[in-house]
């Protein structure tokens, strides 16, 4: 190798690691990597083996189509149905509209429309003044009474099995990032598709408006997996959090401080907690907090509209421990956190260490 080929490969070489480390960068920058530093340092500042955070996603993914979608009951006209309701012009052409080509292959959130279409028109059939048999009017009455049976099954399958709704939970996304882009989007969207399934038993005024705004809004939804996003960081937060509170429950904070004032052991400890938990940690979780309470407060009311009776069990699995109340990832997150907190405030008036920056409530 000559000198001259020596340089170009040296300065190729030294490009190439200068080019990868923004990269490198960014990934030990990231909201995971941090909370993965802070738990070796804290296991490591207490003297203790970090513990492993392996992490099973298919336990946090969406349920396939077959899992959440429910089967609403088919109703068929026979030719001498049709017939019967030949006079009901706007009815025989919604039907025909559905039977036609385009019509077997409308997507579900147009067939939410269509079915919503379909009961007033219905109902004006019933009251046509040439529908004068009894055994027709009896047929209509019937089929009101399926068709608003089946309408609520109908809306759910347009709004939570839609490929928009599975892409918005989707967990091919990163975490949610330290500086997210706004929520507002995502719950404009959600908040619309609730004014939607609110308003499924009223007349549509303008279907060209309605089928513009109900494309927008989940288009919103395909934009940007938020549901996804919130997932995977509560789970690494909430595993992080377990984790780190196994950790400090096996030590006892007399023996950091048995004669209650700082050690030396103690004061890594205070570094620990004040330059990664409270500079790093602790912000993040503050900003996931506010986003997964105003994500999780909206789905539930967007569920409420829709029968809870039922829901497939695999969604109702899944909502229980993603956005329920009581039992989700954001109860989890305040459970963890608030034990964290109370670990650490043991060690800290153990070892005479101020704990005015240590918030009791940190989200």
């Amino acid at each position: 190798m000559t000198v001259k080929q020596w340089r170009c490969q040296s300065i190729l070489l030294c490009l190439i690691l200068i080019g990868s480390l923004p990269l490198a960068g960014c990934q030990s920058d990231s909201p995971a990597a941090k909370l993965d530093d802070y738990l070796a340092r804290l296991a490591r500042s207490l003297e203790q083996a970090t513990p492993t955070t392996d992490i099973d996603w298919t336990l946090w993914q969406y349920p396939s189509r077959t899992a959440r979608w429910v089967e609403p009951e088919a109703i068929r006209l026979n030719f001498l149905a049709i017939l019967s309701i030949k006079h009901c012009h706007t009815l025989t052409q919604r039907i025909a509209e559905r039977n036609s080509a385009l019509g077997k292959v409308m997507p579900i959130t147009q067939q939410a429309i269509y079915e919503r279409q379909l009961l007033p028109e219905l109902s004006a059939c019933l009251h046509h003044p040439e529908t004068t048999s009894v055994e027709l009017q009896e047929n209509l009455q019937q089929w009101i009474h399926a068709k608003q049976a089946q309408l609520p099954l109908t809306y759910w399958n347009a709004l939570y099995s839609s490929s928009e709704m599975q892409h918005h939970f989707s967990l091919a996304t990163p975490p949610l990032s330290a500086h997210p882009p706004s929520l507002t989007p995502t719950l404009e969207a959600l908040n619309f598709l609730i004014t939607f399934s609110q308003q499924r038993n009223t007349p549509i005024d303008d279907l060209k408006i309605l089928t513009f705004k109900l494309n927008q809004h989940l288009q919103k939804l395909q934009q940007r997996a938020t549901g996804g996003e919130l997932i995977r960081a509560s789970v690494l937060a909430n595993t992080m959090l377990k984790a780190a509170n196994r950790v400090m429950a096996k030590v006892d904070a007399q023996q950091i401080c048995p004669q209650r004032r700082p050690t030396p052991q103690s004061r890594i400890l205070s570094q620990v907690l004040q330059k990664y938990y409270l500079q790093q940690i602790q912000p993040y979780l503050a900003q996931l907090n506010q986003q997964l309470v105003q994500w999780q407060t909206t789905h539930q009311r967007l569920l409420s509209t829709l029968p809870s009776e039922q829901i497939p069990p695999a969604m109702k699995q899944f909502f229980a421990k993603t956005i329920a109340e009581n039992s989700g990832l954001h109860a989890t997150l305040k459970q963890q956190t608030t034990r964290h907190i109370a670990y650490w405030k043991q060690i800290l008036e153990q070892c005479a260490i101020p704990v005015s920056a240590l918030q009791t409530d940190p989200i």
